[in-house]
């Protein structure tokens, strides 16, 4: 329905060549994942689980959403997928999105 359903990050601005805190690229990658991801866990009506098992990976998996919700979903799945296909767009060779449909 146009919505996410998993997310995936696994990166590091050290793999990209930049020291770490010093890659914008990373640094947006981050606030993006980190800050949609916190309001799919905090939001009512959406379930959520996910894990951070390392430096600079994420994963979350959207276990269920209210009918009521799935608009709202959809808007944050469109401000996910879109600031990083623009983050890709900016830097091909540091951000790469898959998106499976």
């Amino acid at each position: 329905r146009g919505c996410v359903a998993s997310l995936s990050v696994d990166g590091h601005a050290s793999s990209a060549g930049g020291a770490r805190g010093a890659n914008p690229v990373c640094a947006g990658v981050t606030a993006l994942a980190r800050s949609c991801a916190e309001a799919l866990a905090t939001h009512e009506g959406v379930a959520v689980r996910g894990t951070a098992p390392g430096p600079g990976a994420m994963d979350l998996v959207v276990d269920g959403v209210g009918e009521a919700e799935v608009d709202w979903l959809r808007g944050v799945t469109d401000v996910l997928v879109g600031g990083c296909r623009r983050l890709a767009r900016d830097a091909p060779d540091e951000v790469d999105v898959r998106v499976e449909t």
